[in-house]
């Protein structure tokens, strides 16, 4: 099924479970998994997903982060919301901004573990910049590193 902006597909963190159990299905043992993917809704479920998947296969992660959240602005307030609820953030409160550094880092470092403790590739992926060529220039890396 090909993948549009207007899917119909229904949002929510649950949905990253529910492809990785099925890429479980479709693809039990010796195939080349590629998952594109922010990681909204990554648990403890969904690790245990990708590391079974990666007992078998070999994995490809690249995961797409908005820079906007490393460096956060201390003089505004922001609006976010999920497509159903929005919520303002007052960003010139300390406690906020180190709530979301927080979440974030703990989220990547949760994810960059899966490179050191099964060996997965995982590449990041801004929202902020043009992804064709992240990708052929993350890539150039990756094969310039193996050929040394």
């Amino acid at each position: 099924r090909a993948l549009r902006a207007d899917s119909d597909t229904p949002l929510g963190p649950g949905m990253l479970e529910r492809v990785l159990a099925r890429a479980e299905r479709v693809a039990p043992h010796d195939f080349f998994v590629i998952l594109i993917s922010d990681c909204d809704g990554w648990d403890d479920a969904t690790r245990a997903s990708l590391l079974r998947l990666a007992q078998h296969n070999d994995v490809l992660a690249i995961l797409t982060y908005d820079p906007f959240l490393l460096n956060l602005p201390t003089s505004r307030d922001l609006v976010v919301s999920n497509g159903e609820r929005q919520v303002e953030l007052k960003l010139e409160k300390s406690r906020v901004r180190k709530g979301i550094t927080d979440a974030v880092g703990a989220q990547a470092k949760s994810l960059l573990d899966l490179k050191t403790q099964l060996g997965i590739a995982v590449l990041p992926l801004s929202a902020a910049e043009e992804p064709t060529a992240q990708v052929r220039h993350l890539l150039g890396q990756a094969a310039a590193r193996r050929q040394r």
